[in-house]
């Protein structure tokens, strides 16, 4: 009876180092993570500059872009595609909920506000609804049509959605959500 409880407890022995080479190669995976996300938000504030974000057009809309999709995830939405574009046009967002495509206009903000002045965070909420004009539409409404022809998805419900992320504070931007903003504008048959 004796070597066959040797053997056990050198077999639990191995097991438990087997494992414990596994946690810790699963807690330096993670670190590296938390590293990588880290100087990812190091690298955004450091580029924060009093009340104004420093930064091109592009970084602000990717920024934005970012921003609106982690407040769609935690509502319930899957985000299939950002910047989705065929060179014919852009889709900033297309997401999916309940058996919905979702296409998001994503506009990013950046203004000398307070995060608790809510009617300037508005103001300029506001202003960047106002700039989805009927051409913008209309583009997005094109662009949209073609995504669903090349993924198969003409027979699915649509709606057009619109994401404004004001930068008050590079780590804690105001976001506001308007679901089924406008219409499809142009031609509606091919839609749906």
């Amino acid at each position: 009876m004796q070597p066959k409880r040797w053997c056990l407890v050198r077999l639990f022995a191995a097991l438990c180092v087997l494992a414990a080479r596994v946690v810790a190669r699963l807690i330096q995976r993670l670190l590296r993570h938390i590293q990588r996300v880290s100087a990812a938000i190091v690298h955004m504030a450091a580029r924060w500059d009093g009340p104004r974000f420093a930064a091109t057009r592009l970084d602000v809309g990717q920024w934005g872009e970012w921003w609106a999709a982690s407040a769609l995830k935690r509502r319930g939405y899957r985000v299939l595609f950002r910047r989705w574009s065929d060179g014919a046009g852009e889709l900033d967002l297309v997401a999916w909920k309940r058996d919905r495509l979702i296409f998001v206009e994503v506009k990013a903000r950046r203004g000398s506000v307070q995060h608790n002045d809510h009617r300037a965070c508005q103001r300029l909420a506001d202003d960047a609804v106002q700039a989805v004009d009927l051409e913008k539409q209309r583009r997005i409404t094109r662009a949209a049509l073609r995504f669903k022809k090349k993924h198969r998805l003409l027979g699915y419900p649509t709606r057009f959605d619109i994401v404004v992320v004001v930068a008050t504070d590079p780590l804690r931007p105001v976001i506001q959500h308007w679901e089924n903003a406008f219409d499809a504008v142009g031609d509606l048959d091919s839609m749906y």
